[in-house]
């Protein structure tokens, strides 16, 4: 209310005559201006935030800026509210032809139309809406300030809108704003529609976007991957997609997007298949990459802006412009499907960026890989430190993360429920040194399931005293009410977590891969920072891990994971599939058996027995021309 009561102020003061001002503050979108009624605060917060925001405007600070100085980091983070910075608005708006129908369906405070309108752009043939009803209202202000304040209205349709459901599905809410009406089909789509996380949109709008797209092939994830992997599917990516499904035939798309959208396994390969959900082709002409030269505070995804034709078919490669500075233009390079035979696979880029494609007489692998032991949250409590060791019985001190629990408690604990911990950190390239310990009460013939505990209080009274100090925080977890179990579960933990022979890297280690191998005799547990590749013997690990920590191998998933080396790294990088009657595959195993035993080995003959493996040269820089 603050903000409105802040922009009616100054639009009053700027000569805004009665009509104007109405349509400024919605009031020909009567239902909009009733939905942001019910947000009023008290008086005394509308009071301070109108001064405040006030005084930004009297400063000449866009309205966008200056709401999001008022709104809290962590609403604007859930809202996937972060207005794009005028540099890279001025880039998309220096692609937008004269004559083109230009549209922005979730506008903010309109500063893609305002760029347009400088330019001398048709007021007529632009339309923008926004679900926040307060948004539009500052986007009419900006576009009425760009158009020179003009006594009626200006001809710039910016509605109250849901661009994904709309009319669709009113359910969602008891005030559903429209998708957009009475206005002309755009030839280009532009603007940067809010990056939120599945996991992070409120259940009511959830469930709502489950009902018209769950059904599609936009929804991907089943079983396990939909509880674990969905929370990863971006709000971004649908609204590509709808604007690809909704340009006029041979139109474009210009929007700034997260850097997942072309490198993330998880989410997005529908996105960038080159086909709709509904069978339309298209391609992407250039991407602007701006993961060296951050654009926007508070945000640790990185930014590319995509540029999309529809109607036409996908031709690689595509030129990737890397910026370093955001005024200026970047270096250009090639960039690919990290998987030649899955165009919908996530992007390698880079002049060097080697495209791994196997000889005739190689079989590509069939690995899986899985994520390391999941506590659910309760890390300061499973994890901890062993103080001393008598008889079978070890004094531990727990590790409270991130402030949780409160206490820190001293406890003994039967030492055979204890195992090593290995985090990510602990993990280097052919060498993995557990640091600290995890306390693990399930059962040794069956590591899924956790010890009942009747047999828990028979058999290992102190660990379960131990637990029992925690009872409350771990009956608490949000993971506990997702996946059951009892009270002291662990997750994401089975017979591929110990006893047997596994190949570790951290998730984080896409830059710079770095692999080890845990022996079948090795209690070490991995948690949930590392990923995990079991195996039956050894030679089939040590050939893995020799492949992992290859030059070529390596850079192929830096160039095309970004940080991401998560359990997805196995199906997206082309790897050959083990063959033990291969003398080539045993002299890597051998490579691989050796750099771990002794921390290291000849590299050079690692890389050149793996390089034979592929039929791989680098991309010639010259590829993009």
């Amino acid at each position: 209310g603050g903000v409105v009561d802040a922009l009616a102020s100054a639009a009053r003061g700027a000569g805004a005559t009665t009509d104007v001002l109405e349509w400024i503050l919605l009031h020909d979108e009567p239902t909009a201006y009733e939905f942001l009624a019910q947000l009023d605060g008290p008086r005394e917060v509308r009071e301070t935030a109108a001064g405040v925001f006030g005084k930004e405007l009297d400063h000449g600070v866009p309205a966008g800026d200056a709401y999001c100085a008022l709104l809290p980091s962590d609403n604007r983070h859930r809202l996937g509210e972060h207005y794009t910075p005028w540099t890279v608005v001025r880039r998309i708006a220096d692609r937008v032809h004269p004559g083109e129908v230009t549209a922005d369906p979730a506008c903010g405070d309109g500063r893609f139309l305002v760029e347009l309108l400088r330019r001398g752009h048709d007021p007529e043939a632009m339309w923008g809406g926004d679900v926040n009803p307060l948004a539009v209202i500052m986007a009419r202000w900006e576009v009425w300030n760009a158009c020179n304040r003009p006594k009626p209205a200006p001809r710039v349709a910016v509605s109250w809108i849901d661009f994904l459901i709309g009319d669709a599905d009113n359910r969602f809410a008891d005030w559903a704003p429209q998708r957009p009406t009475g206005v002309p089909q755009p030839t280009h789509f532009v603007g940067n529609p809010p990056w939120v996380l599945w996991r992070n949109l409120g259940a009511t709008y959830r469930d709502a976007i489950a009902r018209v797209y769950g059904t599609t092939p936009l929804n991907q994830a089943k079983g396990w991957g939909a509880r674990v992997s969905a929370g990863q599917t971006d709000l971004a990516y649908l609204f590509l997609h709808e604007a690809i499904e909704r340009v006029a035939p041979g139109g474009r798309v210009s929007f700034v997007m997260p850097r997942s959208l072309l490198k993330s396994p998880v989410g997005a390969s529908v996105v960038r298949s080159g086909k709709t959900s509904r069978g339309r082709s298209f391609r992407y002409s250039r991407v602007l990459d701006y993961a060296q030269a951050p654009v926007f505070e508070l945000v640790r995804t990185d930014t590319i802006v995509a540029f999309v034709e529809a109607d036409v078919a996908q031709v690689f490669p595509v030129p990737w412009e890397t910026i370093h500075d955001p005024d200026k233009q970047g270096d250009e390079s090639p960039a690919w499907p990290s998987d030649s035979e899955d165009p919908a696979s996530p992007w390698t880029d880079g002049h060097e960026a080697p495209r791994l494609v196997l000889r005739s007489d190689v079989r590509r692998s069939a690995l899986v890989a899985r994520g390391g032991v999941n506590t659910g949250g309760g890390n300061g409590i499973f994890h901890v430190d062993v103080l001393a060791t008598t008889g079978g019985i070890a004094t531990v001190r727990n590790r409270p993360s991130r402030g949780f629990p409160e206490r820190i408690v001293e406890a003994p604990i039967e030492a055979e429920y204890l195992h090593p911990l290995l985090r990510g950190k602990d993990v280097a390239k052919w060498r993995a040194v557990p640091n600290g310990f995890i306390v693990v009460p399930h059962r040794r013939d069956d590591p899924r399931k956790p010890i009942e505990e009747a047999r828990l209080a028979a058999q290992a009274p102190l660990m379960l005293g131990y637990l029992r100090t925690f009872q409350k925080e771990l009956s608490s977890r949000k993971e506990l009410a997702r996946w059951g179990g009892a009270w002291y579960s662990l997750f994401r933990i089975g017979f591929y977590t110990v006893s047997c022979w596994r190949v570790v890297w951290p998730c984080s280690a896409g830059h710079r891969m770095r692999a080890a191998v845990l022996a079948a005799d090795d209690r070490a547990i991995p948690d949930q920072s590392v990923v995990l590749v079991p195996f039956d013997n050894a030679e089939r690990a040590y050939f893995l891990c020799a492949l992992l920590n290859s030059a070529i191998v390596g850079s192929a998933i830096a160039s095309g994971a970004g940080f991401d080396a998560s359990p997805n790294l196995v199906k997206r990088i082309i790897l050959p599939a083990w063959d033990p009657d291969s003398h080539a595959h045993q002299a890597i195993s051998a490579i691989g058996a050796h750099a771990c035993m002794h921390e290291g080995g000849s590299q050079t003959l690692l890389d050149q027995r793996v390089s034979e493996l592929y039929q791989s040269k680098p991309i010639a820089a010259s590829a993009s021309a």
